[in-house]
């Protein structure tokens, strides 16, 4: 067979990236989303500084204009009382010692308030010049002297009402240059501000621009994606992904996207399958996107033994041997899977060498370089009767996500392929009850189907891997063989009793009714493969062939048909023989049992004349798994193997 491309490119190429991406850079650090950030925050600062700016600037200008005007009203007080004073002077003792109590206290605090407003103003650093105050209070303590009980209040209340006009005149010019220093600033921060507060809506318009192209219309994509996904269609976002949080998210719906696809096309596949060999051979292809695969294979128990009944190599090198009789069950992974109900995944080597190993199948995988393998149970209405197992030449092959990967949807497959297996086995089975109730006419056949099917397809095997068959064309002889052959005498159907049991010789003509068996059985087989279709017809052909051709013999004297040779279906001629081997060790009313020795010496007289050679020539090779069905199918009181020699 020509070797076939299972690699996953994701183990192939050494990549990883499905689930071990390094961190992804942050969405918003691109280059563009960066400048524009840092501009947006250094504006936000300085609008936000500005409008500090702002107002502690209106409240100091606010405060200076509350000092000079509360100056200017008090500097006008000052004069407006001394003119009052001047008007009302006292011209007696007890008036001017009521005025020293009233007006010279008053005086006295006017001048402190002025000292106070008008340092306030001088740290302020505002236009009245605080010298043009000191030299006009000094004019006024000279005028009422030095003698704080003889104070000259008449001298000093004219010292304010005549000489205060040029103060007054420069309080109200600071007052007016504090207003318009005022007004100036306020709008000078104002037109600052608006141009900083435009500069950063623009700035924001733009961020929120970025946003939505960057952010809000891939949210939109793979809110779409999703939605088409939902209705069935798996085609992802079908852009590079930039390498940021929702480039991940992308991916990410990309990748589940992909894989729900592979999942349904999977599925499908298994599904549109028209037998079971034909979907395990399938499977590796649609699993090959997630993993690595060198070989794949159905296991089954069987007899209470496992056994491989499919088989499905990557390269011809990867070819499994198995007994006859299969494996015990013990220690081996399907056993494991039993128990455990969930599939199951082994190391067959790791960096320290070969592992031990129960499981033999295992151990003929290791054998093959295989490092790790993993089972799916395929589950019937009650228990675990087989397996999907896979083995790769990856250690990392069912790891991580691959496992769980296994672990989830692998009861997907398993149940798919159940179908197969139970459809399969659901038209074989009713096939099979014919069989039997032919068989069963006669009571004294015992467990002859049980034996030689089992015979058959140890034979079949033993062919396969001489390379007497043609696998390409016929993958599943030997599973189909062993299948089929107990229909071999379904034709007995048709034949009356009173022939098939009649205890004495036949005559002619019931000899010539008994040999119509084999068409009849062909019939029975054709009809029910006509009714499942062309599938049907394909699945029954060697059964058809095995009803039809067993009664032929090599050398061209058999019936129906005296066919020679090579010309008898291979099949046919491997049932021939464990039929008649069967036969002629059991017990029967009219004969006693051959020996075992016996049975084995007319097989070999009868080479080339009833028999194939080459079909004897492979029974004789398995005869010790030959025997070991006869000991586990045998019949009551058989005596035929304890004469063994």
């Amino acid at each position: 067979m020509a070797e076939q491309v299972w690699e996953s490119p994701v183990i192939a190429s050494g990549e990883k990236r499905l689930r071990r991406r390094s961190k992804p850079r942050s969405l918003f650090l691109s280059r563009s989303m960066k400048v524009s950030l840092a501009l947006f925050v250094l504006l936000v600062a300085a609008l936000a500084a500005h409008s500090i700016i702002v107002i502690q600037t209106m409240q100091r200008s606010q405060q200076s204009l509350n000092v000079a005007a509360r100056m200017d009203h008090h500097l006008e007080r000052m004069v407006e009382r001394a003119g009052h004073y001047v008007a009302i002077a006292p011209r007696n003792y007890p008036d001017f010692h009521r005025d020293v109590e009233l007006y010279y206290t008053t005086l006295r605090r006017d001048i402190e308030t002025m000292d106070a407003l008008v340092a306030d103003l001088a740290a302020r650093r505002s236009a009245f010049d605080p010298d043009l105050w000191n030299d006009f209070r000094n004019g006024l303590e000279e005028q009422i002297g030095y003698e704080a009980d003889r104070p000259r209040l008449e001298w000093a209340a004219e010292y304010l009402s005549n000489e205060a006009g040029p103060l007054l005149a420069a309080a109200d010019r600071a007052h007016a240059e504090l207003q318009s220093a005022a007004a100036e600033s306020r709008r000078n921060l104002w037109i600052s501000g608006g141009v900083i507060t435009a500069a950063t809506l623009l700035l924001a318009c733009t961020i929120a621009w970025l946003f939505r192209e960057r952010v809000l219309r891939r949210i939109s994509q793979t809110s779409r994606a999703v939605r088409r996904m939902s209705d069935g269609q798996f085609d992802g976002i079908r852009r590079k992904h930039a390498d940021d949080e929702l480039g991940q998210l992308e991916a990410d719906v990309g990748n589940l996207a992909r894989r729900t696809e592979e999942l349904v096309n999977l599925l499908d596949t298994l599904n549109g399958a028209n037998t079971l060999h034909e979907a395990i051979e399938r499977l590796p292809m649609r699993l090959k996107r997630q993993f690595s695969i060198e070989w794949m294979g159905l296991v089954e128990i069987f007899d209470g033994r496992m056994r491989l009944r499919i088989s499905v190599p990557a390269r011809e090198e990867l070819g499994i041997e198995q007994p006859g009789t299969g494996w015990s069950l013990e220690g081996t992974l399907l056993a494991d899977a039993r128990r455990s109900g969930h599939a199951m995944f082994a190391t067959l080597r790791n960096s320290d060498g070969d592992l031990g190993l129960h499981d033999p199948l295992l151990r003929q995988l290791r054998g093959c370089n295989l490092v790790t393998a993993a089972l799916l149970p395929v589950r019937d209405s009650s228990r675990i009767q087989a397996g999907v197992m896979i083995a790769s030449a990856h250690a990392d092959a069912f790891t991580g996500w691959r496992g769980r990967w296994l672990e989830n949807v692998g009861h997907l497959i398993a149940h798919a392929l159940y179908k197969s297996i139970h459809v399969e086995q659901l038209g074989v089975s009713m096939v099979r009850g014919l069989a039997e109730m032919a068989e069963k006419r006669d009571p004294n056949t015992g467990r002859h189907l049980d034996r030689m099917q089992r015979y058959a397809g140890i034979v079949a095997r033993e062919l396969v891997e001489r390379g007497a068959v043609d696998t390409a064309r016929c993958p599943r002889f030997a599973e189909q063989v062993e299948t089929f052959a107990p229909l071999h005498d379904i034709g007995k159907v048709g034949i009356s009793d009173y022939i098939l049991l009649k205890p004495g010789p036949l005559t002619n003509s019931e000899v010539g009714e008994m040999r119509r068996h084999p068409k009849i059985g062909a019939e029975v087989l054709m009809t029910a493969g006509e009714r499942l279709g062309a599938e049907g017809e394909k699945l029954l052909a060697h059964a058809m062939d095995i009803a039809l051709y067993h009664h032929e013999k090599f050398d061209g004297s058999g019936y129906p048909h005296g066919l020679v040779g090579e010309a008898i279906p291979l099949s046919a001629r491997i049932v021939a023989v464990v039929d008649v081997y069967d036969s002629l060790t059991s017990e029967r009313p009219y004969k006693e049992a051959w020996s075992d020795t016996h049975a084995l010496q007319y097989l070999e007289s009868e080479k080339g004349r009833h028999f194939d050679p080459q079909v004897v020539d492979a029974f004789v090779a398995r005869i010790d798994d030959i025997r070991r069905i006869h000991d586990l199918f045998r019949d009551r009181d058989d005596p035929v193997f304890a004469s063994r020699g």
